[in-house]
């Protein structure tokens, strides 16, 4: 009798017991799917080189422009040679170049030979030459080299020459060296921004055909540097200082150097010499 009350039991069990626990069981996880792999980013190819360009012309060379350079001149040629010495040598600088000044007008194709020394100060001078060409002016070289050598020892600043050509040249009696002795020769240095160079030039020969006209006035003329267009030197010679200074004041002066001003690349640079004869 205890075999079929045993079964029994079993079979409640299983009827009651043992299918909740089979029905909660859980069920086994459905796979999961593998995660995409990491994203990479997506090859590039690789930049082809550049071709280099094809050859072409090759660009201009750089040139001098009309406002940095003065036209060449086959005509006559001018220096303008400006040097500082020690004042206690001035007698024996005036003696040099009272000899060079006779040598060199007796030279052939010399137009003009002015020996000056400055007025306010007597160590600084200048010598203003003209020629009647490039060949006249070569052929005196071994002449200008000896005087050099013989100024050198005196010197506290080297000669500082400026080849010119003339821009307005209306006369002046450069070999009359006694006949200037009383008289102020005058020379200013203008020097502006190689843009305002042709404006400076209209500038300066209006100025010089006004001072011409002034009651005093021996002769003003314009000189260009041959190698800086933009630079130029004024040189005149006046009766006496009033002169002098009545066209400082003159109206045309005044106009000149307003127009000049917003040019100029260097201080305005003016100075009075006597003439050594």
């Amino acid at each position: 009798m205890r075999l079929p009350r045993l079964g029994l039991i079993l079979s409640l069990m299983l009827a009651f017991g043992a299918a909740p626990v089979l029905a909660q069981a859980p069920a086994s996880p459905a796979p999961q799917a593998a995660p995409p792999p990491a994203s990479t980013p997506p090859a590039t190819a690789p930049t082809p080189p550049v071709a280099a360009p094809a050859p072409t012309n090759p660009p201009p060379q750089a040139t001098s422009t009309p406002s940095a350079a003065a036209p060449t001149a086959a005509g006559p040629v001018y220096v303008v040679t400006y040097f500082e010495a020690d004042p206690t040598t001035v007698p024996r600088v005036v003696s040099t170049l009272r000899r060079a000044v006779a040598q060199a007008r007796q030279s052939d194709g010399n137009t003009g030979f002015l020996a000056l020394r400055e007025r306010e100060r007597p160590g600084r001078f200048a010598i203003v030459e003209s020629w009647r060409d490039q060949a006249a002016h070569d052929a005196h070289a071994a002449a200008a080299k000896t005087l050099a050598d013989q100024l050198q020892p005196y010197l506290v600043s080297p000669l500082d020459s400026r080849p010119s050509v003339p821009l307005d040249v209306g006369g002046g009696p450069f070999n009359s060296g006694a006949g200037l002795r009383a008289v102020i020769v005058v020379l200013t240095h203008v020097d502006v921004l190689p843009a305002g160079k042709d404006q400076t030039i209209d500038l300066v020969k209006a100025l010089a055909a006004a001072a011409r006209k002034e009651d005093g006035n021996l002769f003003f003329n314009v000189l260009q540097q041959a190698n800086r267009g933009n630079h130029m030197t004024l040189v005149a010679a006046w009766r006496d200082r009033t002169a002098f200074l009545s066209y400082v004041v003159a109206g045309p002066t005044k106009d000149f150097r307003t127009k000049l001003t917003p040019l100029a690349g260097a201080l305005y640079d003016e100075r009075l010499y006597e003439v050594i004869p």
